[in-house]
């Protein structure tokens, strides 16, 4: 699902948590599912453009913990995208 993409790449987290909200949308995952996916997509899109800002300024980017968080937030999408889409598929 995630080949070919770092899990601390936040284009890539936006587009998974945009196809949390959408399945949740559909009804294929719980509303909940898309409810969450809001915040952390909110926060992903402002370290991405925090992360687009230092590289600008010619600042190492993303940090330690910026990456932390995207890693985080790319873990927790993916475990409700596996509850649609098993890995051992």
């Amino acid at each position: 699902m995630c080949q070919g993409y770092a899990d601390d790449d936040p284009e890539h987290i936006i587009a998974l948590l945009e196809q949390v909200i959408a399945l949740s949308e559909e009804g294929v995952l719980p509303v909940v599912a898309g409810k969450w996916a809001d915040g952390p997509l909110s926060t992903t899109m402002d370290i991405q453009e925090t992360i687009d800002s230092m590289q600008s300024d010619g600042k190492d980017a993303p940090t330690e913990n910026q990456s932390r968080a995207l890693k985080n937030i790319h873990a927790a999408a993916l475990r409700w995208l596996n509850i649609v889409i098993p890995t051992s598929q």
